[in-house]
């Protein structure tokens, strides 16, 4: 860190560059969006910039993980509900999706070329991690689930991945067209939460 700044100031430096940021990728995307550009508007040297962060890449991840968390809060409770059922993991897949196409963060990286342009600097042990991790907060809960008689006995792995799949589907809203995807969604919604979780409920 520069010498220069208490930790105060780093802190403050920090969050400045994360909104600032946040705001230029939401407009311009990561490849557009040049750290002069957010150092500049940030009001610090450019230099300053790499005591904080790598790469734009990195600041670009870190905000994405700051979504994310936003996007688990979001969807706690349908997770921690007492009684789930169909119905409630419908409506835990739809709000994913839609809580995902409200975020212009998020958004951006549902173009190809974004996307490789962030793992092409990112660490793949780092994105490693985070997809066990996932596992990790996701497979107890539907063992959970498996045990009360609420899901079926599938891989809980397989669970997750299905739900990885069918969040993708943004990736294709204009393949798939606007005028259909949404009913396309609930549709595969809908099947996913018969197809996982069980019609009758036994759990008092």
């Amino acid at each position: 860190m520069p010498r220069g700044f208490s930790n105060k100031e780093k802190t403050h430096i920090r969050t400045t560059l994360k909104q600032t940021a946040f705001e230029h990728f939401c407009r311009l995307g990561l490849r557009k969006t040049s750290i002069g550009q957010i150092t500049k508007d940030s009001g610090i040297a450019q230099g300053s910039f790499y005591s904080f962060f790598h790469s734009k890449e990195e600041l670009f991840y870190e905000l994405l993980l700051d979504e994310e968390r936003r996007l688990k809060n979001k969807l706690h409770p349908f997770l921690t509900t007492s009684r789930p059922d169909q119905d409630n993991f419908a409506r835990f897949l739809l709000t994913a999706v839609q809580e995902i196409e409200a975020s212009p963060l998020i958004s951006t990286l549902f173009q190809a070329e974004e996307y490789q342009a962030l793992i092409r600097k990112v660490n793949d042990a780092e994105l490693d991690d985070h997809t066990l991790k996932d596992l990790e907060e996701l497979k107890p809960i539907f063992e959970g689930w498996q045990e009360r008689g609420f899901m079926k006995d599938i891989e809980p792995e397989l669970i997750i991945s299905s739900i990885r799949s069918f969040i993708l589907l943004s990736l294709h809203k204009k393949e798939i067209g606007p005028d259909w995807f949404d009913e396309t969604v609930r549709l595969m919604a809908a099947s996913l939460a018969a197809y996982v979780m069980k019609g009758d409920r036994r759990d008092d």
